[in-house]
Order: structure tokens, then C-alpha cells, then sequence
């Protein structure tokens, strides 16, 4: 990538950013958020004269420092005192004339927050700082050439399956409105666009994220085509596995595998094979799957359950897919990237925040052990055939 094509990179991100902020912040215009300049929109640069003692903010050039004031100073070569912006950086302080200060100084915190940095940046050493900046610039560039492939990749949409209506009927619960929502808008990115889809779907534990990643599963193997769900853990793998076979064992001709480290050499040949020759419609399991010994024969869709619980080196395997097929990810808590993209609009996002009917709120309590309250919870758990987890530091010893 040349330099030319970068800088438009940034531009675009730089443009993105904005309209997420304007999102961010549209709720606050009302109140005196804005940027003071009329638009009522959120903006990084600084006014000085808006700054409390104790924000930080962020120079150009030098790096991450605390503001301290706003003081008249006379300088060099003149008898006229003018105000000067106080900046206080690990090894010193410094002062900057305020229009320089309104041009080189940004914000390091949305306006609300309240998050410190781990450390100031050096006054007299600013190569720290400049490679920082480079690595940001070269994650930016090398996340929006992603993007930006993606965006060029075509892929025929996916006919709509009038089967779709008894598959979603084999779902048992009313689906909340944000549920519905949901199915139609992936349905829609599926169904009705030619580049491959990459959404992202969050909602709480229980609020019916599965329920979307199956409806987009039997569209696409419905077509022939191959579908892959990768879970952090080989639990939860396994409960996707359960939740899926028994979703599509009416359905003779898909077939559904679990590829984990429990089975000997000679299952995971036979799987692997399988999944070569096209025989296993449906592949769920853990990073594994992301190996060069995995080989599909027509990959249409990867679902991504839990992406914050999933390791870097593995998110890394998972960009190449992001180009080729359509991407659907699920995520109770996404990770600050994964949220940002999907804010900014490079990612499609569908919140599910409707709970479903009767679903109560979860309610914890912390107080000193006891023997009797520990047998009153589970007992009370157990009685209506729920599941209970028992996490202590130690096991040994324990009953």
C-alpha cells in the first residue's frame, strides 16, 4: 500500500469517527454537550479555555500530558505579558501560547469520561510516543485495507428459503422485538446484498443471540453451502453442537460435526476429511478450526460466539475469513474495537436489549460464608431443573 492510499484510509476512518462520535453524543446536544461551535457534535479539539485543572490531553507531537492552567507570562524577546496553556508531562512542564495549544491540543477523554492514562509522555524524549503513534496508524491502515477488500468482494445474495418460515417455527419462545429485528436485518444482509456480511449481534446472556446465528446457518446450508461455529471454550462448543443438531436433525440432509480434542486421531481424520469432501454441512468447535489442516470445500458463513474470550493470535487467523465469506458475530460484552467498528458503520450491528417475557433480572449477593445459605441457593436452583456453578480456589479437600 502506497502512501497515497493510506492517507485515504485515514481520511475515511477520520470520517467515520466523526459520525460515530455524532451518534455517540446526538443525546447529549440538548444538554450543552456540544462542541461549541454551534453544531451541537462532539469533537476532540480543544478550546483551552474549556479545560479543567487535572484533564489530560493529547499534543500533536509530544504526547499524553495533564493540564495545569492558564497563566500570563511575558516572552522571550518582549515586554507583553500573553497567556500561556500549562501542560505537565512526566519529566517537566510546559507552556504553550493558546492558539498554538487551540491547534496542537486534543482530547484524551470523550467529554464524561473519566479514564487515566497509564503514564504521561516524556517532554524531552518523544520517540516513545512517535512509535506509538506509528503502530496505531499502521493498525488503522491495515484494519480499513480489510474493510475496504471486503467491500470490493461480491458474492451472489443468498435466495430466500420459503422453509425458512417452519424452521423459525421450531423456535418455542415468542421472539422479543429487538429478536425480530434482528433476523430481519441478517436476513436482509444475506438475502439482499451481494458483498459478504460481517455483523455483529449483541445482547445478554439469554436475550436469544442463538436463535439469529440459526436462522442465518439453515439460509446458507439450505444452498449447499458449508457453515462454521467457533466458540472460545470446548463447553460451550459443545452446548452449540447439542443446540444445533437437535435444531436440524429433522433435516436428513445436513449434517452436523464437532471437531474437539477429546476425539482420538483417527475421528478428527475422518471429520477433516469429511469437511474437505463437503459432507459435514455444519463444523462447530474451538481455534482449532482455524488451522491450515482445516480445509472446507464451500465455506459460506462463520459464526464467532464470545469474540472477547477469543485470543489474539486467533482473531488474526479469523481476518482472512472476513474477506471471502459472510461473518456473523455474537457478543454479550464486545470488545472496545469490535463496538467501535460496529458504531462507525464499518461493521453492521443489531442490539438485543429486550428481555424475554418473564425473564427476571439477575441478582447477586455477596456476604460471609455460610454453610446454609450455600445449601438454600442450590436447592433452589436444583427444584426448577436449573444449572448451578460452584467456583472456589481450591478443590482438594473440598466436598
Amino acid at each position: 500500500m502506497d502512501s497515497d492510499e493510506a492517507d485515504k484510509y485515514i481520511r475515511l476512518v477520520k470520517e467515520k469517527q466523526q459520525i460515530g462520535l455524532q451518534k455517540l453524543k446526538s443525546k447529549k446536544a440538548g444538554d450543552g454537550g456540544g462542541n461549541g461551535d454551534g453544531s451541537g457534535g462532539f469533537s476532540y479539539k480543544v478550546d483551552p479555555y474549556g479545560l479543567r485543572s487535572g484533564d489530560y490531553v493529547v499534543h500533536k507531537k509530544v504526547g499524553i500530558g495533564r493540564f495545569v492552567g492558564i497563566k500570563f507570562d511575558v516572552p522571550k524577546g518582549s515586554s507583553e505579558p500573553i497567556e500561556y496553556v500549562f501542560i505537565e508531562y512526566s519529566d517537566g512542564m510546559a507552556k504553550l501560547p493558546v492558539k498554538q495549544a487551540s491547534r496542537m491540543l486534543c482530547r484524551y477523554n470523550l467529554l464524561n469520561e473519566t479514564k487515566k492514562p497509564r503514564t504521561l509522555s516524556k517532554l524531552n524524549d518523544t520517540s516513545v510516543w512517535e512509535r506509538r503513534k506509528v503502530a496505531i496508524q499502521k493498525m488503522v491502515v491495515d484494519l480499513m485495507e480489510l474493510y475496504l477488500h471486503r467491500l470490493k468482494q461480491t458474492r451472489p445474495p443468498y435466495p430466500k428459503n420459503p422453509a425458512m418460515v417452519d424452521f423459525a417455527a421450531q423456535f418455542p419462545y415468542e421472539p422479543t422485538p429487538d429478536q425480530k429485528q434482528a433476523f430481519i436485518d441478517v436476513e436482509r444482509d444475506l438475502t439482499e446484498r451481494e458483498t459478504p456480511m460481517d455483523c455483529l449481534i449483541f445482547g445478554d446472556v439469554g436475550f436469544g443471540k442463538t436463535e439469529v446465528a440459526l436462522r442465518a446457518i439453515f439460509c446458507v446450508v439450505s444452498t449447499g453451502k458449508q457453515s462454521m461455529v467457533l466458540a472460545p471454550t470446548i463447553v460451550l462448543a459443545k452446548q452449540h453442537f447439542d443446540v444445533i443438531s437437535e435444531r436440524f436433525s429433522i433435516y436428513p440432509n445436513v449434517n452436523v460435526g464437532l471437531l474437539s480434542r477429546f476425539q482420538t486421531t483417527a475421528e478428527k481424520e475422518e471429520y477433516l476429511d469429511m469437511i474437505k469432501q463437503g459432507h459435514l454441512n455444519i463444523i462447530v468447535g474451538i481455534h482449532s478450526l482455524l488451522g491450515s489442516h482445516v480445509v472446507f470445500n464451500n465455506l459460506g458463513l462463520l459464526v464467532v460466539d464470545e469474540e472477547q474470550r477469543i485470543g489474539v493470535k486467533q482473531k488474526e487467523k479469523i481476518a482472512p475469513f472476513k474477506t471471502s465469506v459472510d461473518v456473523l458475530t455474537l457478543s454479550a460484552t464486545p470488545i472496545p474495537r469490535t463496538l467501535y467498528l460496529a458504531l462507525t458503520g464499518f461493521r453492521d450491528a443489531s442490539l438485543i436489549s429486550t428481555p424475554p417475557p418473564e425473564r427476571v433480572p439477575i441478582k447477586t449477593h455477596l456476604s460471609a460464608f455460610s454453610k446454609e445459605k450455600v445449601i438454600s441457593a442450590v436447592k433452589n436452583e436444583v427444584d426448577w431443573d436449573g444449572q448451578v456453578f460452584y467456583v472456589l480456589p481450591r478443590i482438594k479437600g473440598e466436598t
